[in-house]
């Protein structure tokens, strides 16, 4: 039961911090010049939205889950190895990007 819900928060987090910044970046032409430092810059947005989003979605999680849920054993552990799994694909993402 723990592990559905803890890949629905990974999924949010990463849904919510990423698709929209890459389907942005697959409608811009790429131009000479600056036009590449600005899609450096926004291939870096996703990290900077997904480390508050990971911090709210784990805290609002657990604040919410069910009492059958968070008893159950290593719970605290499993959700924050969740949560620094999004962190780390997030940390991966410009590189997927450009």
């Amino acid at each position: 039961m723990a592990a559905i819900q803890f890949e629905l928060v990974l999924t949010t987090i990463l849904f919510l911090s990423r698709e929209g910044v890459r389907n942005a970046l697959l409608r811009t032409k790429p131009l000479e010049g600056r036009a590449s430092s600005d899609t450096s810059n926004l291939t870096l947005l996703p990290l900077l939205l997904g480390l508050p989003l990971t911090v709210a979605t784990t805290y609002l999680y657990r604040y919410y889950a069910s009492d059958d849920t968070r008893s159950q054993p290593y719970f605290d552990r499993a959700i924050s190895v969740y949560a620094l799994s999004a962190i780390i694909e997030l940390i991966s993402e410009p590189m997927h990007n450009r």
